[in-house]
């Protein structure tokens, strides 16, 4: 004869089956979370169909690591600037026509197409050949100018989980892991990051690292202005910088602003990593 149930087992068969519940539709998410992630980076992936690594198309030497000092001793050199891809323009653009350019930040393991829509929202949620994507695209702002020749240009791009998108602009983030990995890429790459376009190759060198909350920080965010000119934006941005990086801004080249999440969009924490025109070299496609 079975013993009758009381109040309390009653309580705890309730809470169990809750915590079951809780359980499976957790598990649930996270599967779809997964799904949504591999899906999105499948379909990245299919733009690497239309780029190849070549030896060197700009014709730099990136082997050359070292130059003689004036007493014959030898001493490290910033490597050589290598914009190595060979992207097929007319492949990419007949499957994605909002494509401009593609980007390539070899410190961060970035390589992506940059797209351009006539707002700032559309991209959000769609990949670089329009596709609904949880990750959303690598994009220029709606204003700027798709031949990157404004004074200043603004690329957003997710902060993804999984490492994709922007996620690798982070190990630029912080006072003291970030500056290790800025000096360490300095004398690895030189920090150098590329947009390759139909005509050429702008090589941008980063020299600054910002962090900031959209929400107080509106000059971090502003667009230039007769009132507000381009060195006013860097004096502003170099004043809140993570780290003193060692380069200069040279007070005349543009900059191009690389923009990304710092973790939960809501909160208002941004990541930007600011880079100078260093060079504007002929692709040889």
């Amino acid at each position: 004869m079975s013993k009758p149930k009381t109040k309390s087992d009653i309580i705890r068969y309730v809470i169990m089956g809750v915590a079951l519940c809780v359980f499976i539709v957790c598990g649930v998410m996270l599967i779809r979370i997964g799904i949504r992630y591999k899906n999105d980076r499948n379909n990245n992936s299919s733009a690497n169909k239309f780029v190849e690594t070549a030896a060197d198309p700009t014709g730099n030497d990136p082997t050359k690591d070292t130059e003689a000092s004036t007493d014959g001793e030898t001493k490290p050199q910033l490597p050589s600037f290598s914009a190595n891809k060979v992207i097929d323009f007319s492949g990419l653009k007949e499957e994605a026509p909002s494509v401009q350019g593609w980007i390539d930040v070899p410190s961060a393991g970035i390589s992506y197409p940059i797209v351009q829509a006539g707002d700032n929202e559309y991209y959000l949620t769609h990949a670089y050949n329009d596709v609904e994507a949880w990750s959303g695209a690598i994009f220029l702002d709606h204003t700027n100018n798709p031949d990157f020749t404004d004074d200043h240009t603004f690329v957003y791009g997710h902060n993804m989980n999984d490492g994709s998108m922007f996620h690798g602009l982070l190990q630029y983030e912080g006072k003291t892991d970030g500056k290790k990995f800025y000096d360490k890429q300095m004398t690895d790459n030189g920090n150098y990051f590329y947009v390759y376009l139909e005509d050429s190759v702008r090589v941008y060198q980063i020299f600054s690292v910002s962090v900031v909350n959209i929400k107080d920080n509106y000059d971090a965010f502003r667009y230039l202005t007769d009132s507000f000119k381009l060195k006013d934006y860097v004096d502003y941005v170099t004043s809140i910088e993570q780290y003193d990086t060692g380069i200069s801004y040279d007070g005349k080249s543009p900059v191009l602003t690389l923009y990304t999440c710092q973790s939960d969009s809501a909160s208002g924490i941004r990541l930007m990593v600011h880079g100078q025109l260093v060079e504007v070299v002929d692709p040889k496609y």
